[in-house]
């Protein structure tokens, strides 16, 4: 019973995450993504679901692992990194598509890919496992804060 009040808090944690960031980037695409000029290698958008929707998965049975094999100090300190990624990736995705702050969201996403690594840090120290499987939304992480750039790049820090 105590195995499942750990994945359900993964779970929801993700789900929570995943529904933010869904209904902002929906404004975006819906307001003015399309308009904007694209850098070089933006995938098509129906990738982008795939893509996360693998991430979030990982995050899941990552954290899941970290949940089950930490001690109470551990816990508290992979807990601390992994949700703040999570809020540091919602407040990027409003950042970038509801208010157009994409300077800001350049910032956003380098402190994101510093907590990123932390995280993994801070998990490779209970199990490296759960660190590895941290590896893709790493590299995804630093992909998008190429996107990023490459849209100030094209369209200004405020695009619209």
């Amino acid at each position: 019973m105590k195995n499942l009040g750990k994945l359900t808090y993964a779970i929801i944690t993700v789900f929570l995450t995943a529904f933010l960031c869904s209904y902002f980037n929906d404004f975006g695409m819906q307001n003015f993504y399309y308009s904007l000029q694209f850098p070089p290698f933006v995938p098509q958008s129906e990738v982008f679901p795939v893509v996360w929707s693998m991430l979030y998965a990982l995050m899941i049975v990552s954290f899941f692992i970290i949940s089950l094999n930490a001690d109470k100090q551990s816990f508290k300190r992979c807990n601390m990194w992994y949700l703040g990624q999570l809020v540091l990736h919602i407040l990027w995705t409003y950042s970038f598509f509801v208010i157009g702050a994409m300077g800001a969201g350049v910032i956003i996403l380098l402190l994101l890919c510093f907590n990123v690594y932390k995280m993994i840090s801070c998990f490779s120290h209970v199990d490296e496992v759960a660190a590895y499987l941290q590896y893709p939304y790493m590299a995804w992480v630093l992909f998008a804060t190429y996107l990023n750039i490459g849209f100030v790049y094209y369209n200004g820090a405020f695009a619209f």
